[in-house]
């Protein structure tokens, strides 16, 4: 019954904001209040519940994850999904989680443990999502048989060390990782890359 409640209660676009309004919340009583309520709701959009993945499957549950946290999903041949209410039942082989775009979501380092429950992902867009860390791209980089596009454009979070461990992900066609505030010495990571994902796009801020 929670996560029905916990998605009822907050609309996609306050969702997609909720990082924002953390930092605007003031020092007042009600601020600290504020951020104390959105930080156990964005707790509890992120958990991993492995009873619910054994009873309806990682692609169901990595979509209701995705859809509570104000992103879209794709599952294969269904149209995109952007509203959790929108999420019907069906066999468990029905859902084939291939498209993600979470872009400045909410989603956290636990909330992408989902993924490496995962089989069929081909485009992951974590663009702007600043609760990632170098922790996160560990679970990403489970995504490597299938993964074909990752976009971790914006995000603040996620230094040199997260993106190394990209290297695993030998189908990678496109990898963008423009305007990262924590990647430093981007010269020498690009080029690692380069020599371990030699079919991959990558898009820096480094000019050729």
């Amino acid at each position: 019954m929670l996560r029905y409640f916990t998605s009822s209660i907050i609309n996609n676009k306050a969702r997609r904001h909720l990082a924002g309004k953390l930092l605007l919340a003031s020092d007042s009583y009600v601020g600290r209040s504020y951020r104390l309520f959105y930080s156990w709701l964005n707790y509890v959009f992120n958990r991993v519940d492995e009873n619910r993945i054994r009873d309806v499957g990682p692609d169901r549950v990595a979509a209701e994850w995705i859809l509570r946290c104000g992103g879209s999903v794709k599952f294969a041949n269904k149209k995109w999904l952007s509203d959790y209410n929108s999420l019907t039942d069906g066999p468990r082989d029905s859902f084939k989680l291939e498209y993600i775009d979470a872009n400045e979501t909410t989603i956290t380092d636990e909330g992408l443990r989902h993924i490496t429950f995962l089989k069929y992902v081909k485009s992951l867009n974590l663009s702007r999502c600043h609760n990632i860390t170098d922790i996160g791209m560990r679970y990403v980089s489970d995504l490597h048989p299938s993964l074909t596009k990752l976009s971790l454009h914006g995000c603040s979070s996620i230094t040199s060390v997260g993106i190394l461990n990209l290297r695993q992900l030998k189908q990678l066609e496109e990898l963008d990782i423009r305007d990262m505030q924590s990647f430093k010495d981007e010269e020498i990571v690009i080029t690692e890359l380069r020599a371990n994902l030699p079919s991959c796009e990558i898009l820096s801020d480094i000019v050729s």
